[in-house]
């Protein structure tokens, strides 16, 4: 079993005014086999991010298909096996500190009074 596995993947952007066409994946292959230590290393502009922000379903690829630990992308209960650290994250200035963590709380699959506990002990 793979632990990462993409097939034909294609991303582009379009960028500025007169919406430039920016390539950052094209028809990309990929298998990362389970329990290996694998490196994703390239320059600026690679395509790094953006092969792992399709992983994380954190936006989506033009063409192909991905798969985490052998299920599609799109099954979001593969996420809770999954912690991604994004490079100068920034929380959104509007929430307040509770709403932060109520927010990435969900995302972690937390809700209700058990959520409302965390938070309450976190801010503690």
């Amino acid at each position: 079993m793979n632990a990462i596995e993409v097939t034909n993947i294609s991303k582009t952007y379009s960028s500025g005014f007169r919406k430039n066409k920016v390539d950052a994946l094209v028809n990309l292959d990929l298998a990362v086999p389970a329990g290996s230590i694998f490196g994703l290393l390239g320059p600026n502009g690679a395509g790094k991010t953006t092969l792992i922000k399709i992983l994380l379903s954190i936006c989506f690829a033009n063409s192909g298909t991905a798969k985490i630990l052998n299920e599609d992308t799109d099954n979001f209960k593969i996420k809770y096996r999954i912690g991604y650290l994004p490079e100068n994250h920034k929380f959104p200035p509007y929430l307040s500190g509770g709403e932060v963590l109520k927010f990435y709380g969900k995302l972690s699959g937390l809700d209700g009074l058990q959520l409302d506990n965390k938070i309450d002990e976190l801010l503690e």
